[in-house]
């Protein structure tokens, strides 16, 4: 099938590149394997110092659905290269993809069956290590379940069951990634908050179609202190129409959490 047919763009695939070079070609591979067609892959470089930019070139040579985009300055976190990916898309869908990670082949086709009664959705997930072997499966669909079920739609705020790599999100009026250099880390998971705070309608697919990867390099460090800390100056600042009581559990989770990690490095440094 002509990689030009009509239907192309139906789903666009943002990709934020930064010194990638070791596990972008995988990466993109992954999109290429894909048993959906009809898709375009923008590929958005945050001004990379290694080879990242001639291999999303050399690609983009042999098929035209992937496009090469480059950031003025380093911007140092995914957010603005998502952002200018969102406001380039053609797509009616779209899809965002760390330029680490894999996507399995039935990726694309087995959303796209499920998009029509949701706004966006995610799936569960494989965990690899930087050598691409498997880790760990996790299926989130119990924990999402209650969390949904105690907490209605601020369920987001205890625990951000949504892994980016997974989205699938409708492109309509979609706001912008919030580009603070203190919500570095955090960005999406204050973005799934918000499309749902706007009334997104949100569906978690329990089948593994992506592959996460672990490895020294990654920026996530979402279970960090560090991270605690930024989630929980967000929290602050946010508006939740009021609901005070919901924002303050979540605070008092989030300090808990500082706490046990705490106690617990420090129990391993004194063994």
């Amino acid at each position: 099938m002509s990689k030009t047919a009509s239907k192309k763009h139906q789903v666009s695939i943002i990709l934020p590149i930064f010194n990638a070079e070791k596990y972008l070609e995988q990466t993109i591979k992954s999109v290429l394997s894909q048993n959906y067609l009809f898709w375009e892959l923008l590929c958005i470089d945050d001004c990379s110092t290694d080879g990242s930019p001639e291999i999303v070139k050399k690609f983009a040579q042999n098929d035209n659905r992937i496009r090469f985009f480059s950031t003025a300055n380093n911007s140092g976190g995914p957010a603005t290269p998502r952002n200018i990916g969102i406001k380039n898309a053609r797509g009616k869908l779209i899809c965002f993809l760390d330029a680490d990670d894999i996507w399995k082949k039935s990726k694309l086709h087995t959303q796209i069956k499920e998009m029509r009664q949701y706004d966006f959705i995610s799936t569960s997930y494989d965990v690899i290590d930087s050598e691409g072997k498997l880790i760990d499966s996790i299926d989130l669909a119990a924990k999402s379940f209650f969390m949904k079920l105690f907490f209605g739609k601020n369920f987001l705020i205890f625990s951000n069951t949504i892994n980016t790599n997974s989205v699938m999100i409708v492109n309509k009026k979609l706001p912008d990634f919030n580009i603070k250099q203190n919500y570095i880390a955090i960005e999406d998971w204050i973005y799934w908050i918000e499309l749902v705070k706007k009334g997104f309608k949100y569906k978690l697919i329990n089948k593994r179609l992506i592959q996460y990867r672990v490895h020294n390099e990654s920026i996530s460090r979402r279970h960090t202190n560090d991270s605690y800390y930024k989630q929980i100056s967000f929290l602050k600042s946010a508006d939740f129409s009021g609901n005070n009581f919901i924002k303050a559990i979540g605070i008092i989770a989030l300090r808990i959490k500082i706490v046990i990690r705490t106690i617990t490095n420090l129990f391993f440094k004194l063994r």
